[in-house]
């Protein structure tokens, strides 16, 4: 679209069509009323009886039951631990030697 420029000249306008806000306003021509849409009448629903327990017979090697597929044994109790007891000491042992370094450096 190109800037306004106010001397350049307007389009010519043809007075005998209507304005664009008329041509909204008139209504459309009218359309054939739609043929009413029959719904057959809907068969009854049944609610089956609640389920109060579910459960499958558990494997002997933790697999669901059906399942062929592999499953690991659990770790042992202690590795979790084991895994955050070594990061804490491995941040205390960099702590010490950082230290140890700053108080090198004061001397």
């Amino acid at each position: 679209m190109a800037a306004y420029d106010p001397k350049r000249p307007r389009p010519v306008v043809d007075r005998d069509a209507p304005a664009p806000v008329e041509a909204l306003i008139e209504p459309p021509a009218p359309a054939p009323a739609p043929e009413p849409v029959v719904v057959p009448a809907a068969e009854p629903v049944v609610v089956p009886e609640p389920v109060t327990e579910l459960r499958a017979p558990a494997r002997q090697d933790g697999g669901s039951p059906g399942s062929d597929v592999p499953v690991a044994a659990a770790p042992e109790a202690d590795t979790a631990n084991r895994a955050v007891m070594l990061v804490m000491v491995s941040a205390a042992v960099a702590g010490v030697i950082a230290l140890l370094l700053l108080l090198r450096r004061r001397r």
